[in-house]
């Protein structure tokens, strides 16, 4: 996926998208179009790396006896640097919202690897995209009439605290992919670069979801 190729303007255009989702959702503003939007945009993003291989690559990696992922530590140079390739793709972040998404604890970390061993990451993908599309439906305008409004209540009941637990773990094992290809953008992968600011970003959103949806779940 070199700099200049289609496909690689076509990741950033995707990138673009889950940015904006991202900038909308921090001013209060998000719609349940929005999310969709973002559905659209990680289902399409996630194919992509899906076929470039990438997806297998990272998965194989993380979960490599010799993988020491859980133990890095990020400097705040990447920091920086992570948070200059997310204003390139137009989101708006502080440097504490940067800091927030990357370094995350050895607990998270591990929490990640475990899914990933367990689901895969290609179901991770999925499970992104579904957690989204079911929150764009909550949040979409239920219709006027009361027996609809019933089913629709009746199709889409409150989340469990089961699948908190495992959008968690999903959101966990995204940020230790963020992380493969922030290493990998270190050693001279410009694309790469790319794609660790857009999975970070992707994180964050689906961070910002869930502690939205799981906010009334008893502890």
């Amino acid at each position: 996926m070199g700099k200049r190729t289609p496909e690689y303007r076509s990741c950033r255009r995707g990138i673009r998208s889950i940015a904006t989702v991202w900038n909308r959702i921090q001013a209060k503003i998000r719609t349940g179009e929005d999310l969709k939007l973002a559905a659209i945009s990680l289902k399409l993003l996630f194919a992509h790396y899906e076929e470039i291989r990438l997806t297998a690559a990272n998965e194989k990696t993380i979960l490599s006896p010799a993988s020491r992922i859980a133990d890095d530590e990020i400097s705040p140079e990447a920091v920086n640097h992570m948070r200059r390739l997310m204003e390139l793709h137009g989101a708006i972040v502080s440097q504490d919202d940067v800091r927030g998404m990357i370094l995350v604890s050895r607990e998270r970390k591990e929490n990640g690897v475990r899914k990933i061993r367990e689901s895969g990451l290609v179901r991770c993908h999925k499970e992104a995209v579904a957690f989204l599309n079911r929150r764009a439906t909550q949040l979409s305008p239920a219709v006027s009439h009361a027996g609809h409004r019933m089913l629709w209540a009746a199709a889409n009941p409150q989340i469990t605290r089961e699948e908190c637990d495992q959008m968690q773990a999903v959101i966990d094992a995204m940020v230790l992919t963020a992380a493969m290809n922030g290493l990998a953008c270190a050693v001279g992968c410009a694309p790469c670069c790319a794609i660790a600011a857009g999975i970070y970003l992707t994180a964050a959103l689906l961070q910002t979801e869930k502690n939205a949806a799981c906010a009334d779940i008893a502890t």
